[in-house]
């Protein structure tokens, strides 16, 4: 058969306890020309647009999307502007032939499940973290090595329960949604109306709010405080920025309501986040 013919997926062994090497959420710069070649696996949650050519074939990427690279495996990126992925990078012992394993695909878009995906990898992150400086058999890297095997086995099934799911949409209505979501994820600084998102989606109010939380998992108004919350994080880490400053860079009307979202989102303010 055809290399492009062939299913993208990897087979991972079942009952196997993947071993972290890396973790966060990392910038890419914008470029043409990324290749990655690792000794170690690699699953990436991304926040741009882009494309990245996998077993010959290339993907086109969108923000929520998921890649599991192979170890060894050459992957060739295209990013069209810098942004950010959340990146782990593990290594499994080699499986016996007799042991039983579970096709993985190598490329998911989670879409309505996005949310609690996204919310998935930042626990394993975590506790990956958490970790550091415990012995290989400590508590935070067993739990982190077990919510890592429990993600990649629930793959498939997301995978399969969102590719459903974007079926039952019309061809226009899918792609007006991932239009907005785009815009969004772009502007998420500006004060979006309820008026302004259905004239950029090109659909009626309703109808959009209805669509978009059952494409994608949350509101309109979740999806943007999200995105809002991430950028605030990033400033807390890399500025002294005052946090009234802050909550206004990252577009949110006022301070308190920012507060509270934060919380809301991470379970910490953003005080305790800046000195963890």
């Amino acid at each position: 058969m055809p290399r492009n013919n062939r299913p993208l997926v990897y087979e991972w062994p079942l009952l196997s306890a993947p071993s972290i090497k890396l973790a966060g959420r990392f910038q890419e710069p914008g470029r043409r020309d990324l290749v990655h070649c690792l000794n170690t696996m690699a699953l990436h949650m991304y926040e741009y647009t882009g494309a990245i050519w996998l077993d010959g074939r290339r993907i086109e990427l969108k923000p929520g999307d998921i890649t599991l690279t192979p170890k060894h495996e050459p992957s060739w990126y295209l990013i069209k502007k810098h942004s950010f992925h959340l990146c782990l990078h593990f290594d499994v012992s080699a499986a016996n032939a007799s042991d039983a394993v579970v096709k993985l695909p190598l490329h998911v878009r989670p879409g309505a499940l996005e949310n609690q995906t996204h919310e998935a990898l930042q626990h394993i992150i975590q506790l990956h973290h958490a970790g550091r400086g415990e012995q290989p058999d400590g508590l935070a890297h067993i739990a982190a090595q077990a919510a890592l095997q429990a993600f990649l086995l629930n793959l498939p099934l997301i995978h399969q329960r969102t590719t459903s799911a974007q079926q039952e949409l019309s061809a226009s209505t899918a792609a007006a949604l991932q239009g907005l979501r785009r815009q969004l994820d772009e502007r998420y600084r500006e004060p979006w109306s309820a008026v302004q998102l259905s004239r950029a989606a090109g659909l009626s109010p309703a109808y959009l709010a209805r669509v978009f939380k059952r494409q994608f998992g949350i509101t309109m108004q979740i999806y943007l405080s999200n995105r809002r919350v991430d950028y605030a994080r990033h400033l807390l880490l890399t500025t002294n920025d005052s946090t009234k400053s802050i909550a206004y860079a990252s577009g949110f009307p006022n301070p308190q309501y920012f507060c509270r979202q934060f919380r809301y989102v991470t379970g910490q303010t953003a005080t305790q986040f800046r000195g963890a």
